[in-house]
């Protein structure tokens, strides 16, 4: 049987069609998909002004963040002694509490609204999706193991802020007051006051 022409010219017109379907669809897609990238590198470009009068933009924010944080846990040295020490002086902590690998509830609410309450949001919430709760108040790791050598320094130096602070003061009250008036972070007196109710009384 031989071959109809008609059909052949048919099937050559059909396959020169599709191909010229899908040579369209694919430059409106990179036409779509240059587009959209020039969009949000002209947002991120944009510049505005923070509170101490210094420009940034979302490009310059996204890089300091990413100076900071780790994907994967790193093993630091343990920073917080210090810090227990003087909170404990302060919370009038029991020798059993100062003692215990688990401290009193206000430790962990302490250290996350003036220690990491002082690193750009999105530090904490990348360190929380990477180190989620195992159980009941208690992650896999120590949050601090989520960040780089230059966060770490960031954070020694906050800590550093909290226990100088801390020596100068008598009550956890007096504490977050002034480190309020001084960082601007983490302190609400009305809800201290009852959350300080909650765990004494």
């Amino acid at each position: 049987m031989k071959p109809n022409k008609d059909n052949s010219r048919n099937n050559k017109f059909i396959s020169d069609e599709v191909n010229s379907a899908l040579e369209l669809f694919n430059f409106k897609a990179d036409e779509l998909a240059e587009e959209a990238y020039k969009r949000k590198q002209k947002i991120e470009n944009e510049t505005f002004e923070l509170r101490n009068g210094k420009t940034t933009s979302l490009y310059n924010e996204s890089e300091k963040i990413k100076i900071l944080i780790e994907t994967k846990p790193r093993n630091h040295q343990p920073r917080f002694s210090q810090f227990f020490n003087e909170l404990g002086r302060i919370a009038n902590w029991s020798e059993e509490e100062k003692q215990s690998y688990h401290k009193p509830p206000i430790a962990a609410q302490t250290i996350n609204e003036i220690v990491y309450g002082r690193f750009p949001k999105e530090v904490i919430q990348h360190i929380h999706s990477k180190n989620p709760y195992i159980k009941y108040c208690t992650r896999q790791h120590k949050n601090y193991y989520f960040l780089t050598d230059e966060g770490v320094i960031l954070l020694e130096r906050f800590i550093e802020d909290a226990v100088d602070l801390m020596r100068e003061c008598h009550s956890v009250y007096e504490f977050r007051n002034r480190h309020f008036e001084l960082y601007g972070v983490g302190f609400q007196t009305a809800l201290f006051e009852k959350y300080m109710e909650y765990i004494l009384f």
